[in-house]
């Protein structure tokens, strides 16, 4: 059952490899968390879920079950197909600061990131009303520092390539 509701995400909601790739590895930890958790409590339930409500469609206690696990199994292949290991992935799930190894000219708002410059790094949910991207992804990689603010859509697995977690 839950391989045949990740191939229907796949083919029918076009949530192959590539699409999940520009997704936060947390978010689909917390999705699976969020069907898991709707038959216990739906008001914690829904305050895990971190893309646009429209896509948050509960069911039975069954097909909540299937759809987490095909969520886990999306999370389980996108580490396996970036090659993260659970250490490439420690301290870089929420917040952090980070150190630019590597130029990124990737970034939606700002100036891009300089090399050897610090960064205050999170995840953060996108409330919907941003003009210049109405098809944002509802969460999104936000660096910042204190004289820029720069959003950026990057991978995770640029996210590790391009930067360093530092103590500040």
């Amino acid at each position: 059952m839950i391989a045949e509701e990740r191939q229907r995400q796949i083919e029918k909601e076009g949530y192959d490899a590539n699409h999940d790739n520009q997704e936060p590895l947390n978010c689909f930890n917390l999705a699976a968390a969020s069907y898991l958790m709707h038959q216990i409590n739906p008001n914690i339930s829904q305050s895990l879920w971190c893309w646009d409500f429209k896509y948050y469609k509960p069911k039975s206690v069954l097909k909540n079950l299937v759809r987490a696990g095909a969520l886990i199994t999306a999370a389980i292949d996108k580490i396996l197909n970036n090659n993260l290991s659970d250490e490439d992935r420690r301290g870089y799930v929420t917040r952090c600061w980070l150190k630019c190894v590597k130029p990124i000219d990737t970034v939606r708002k700002g100036s891009g990131c300089v090399v050897g410059e610090s960064y205050w790094f999170e995840y953060v949910h996108d409330t919907g009303d941003n003009n210049e991207n109405p098809n944002a992804e509802s969460f999104y990689r936000k660096l910042s520092d204190n004289t820029h603010y720069d959003e950026v859509y990057i991978t995770d697995l640029e996210l590790i390539e391009n930067f360093e977690k530092i103590d500040m």
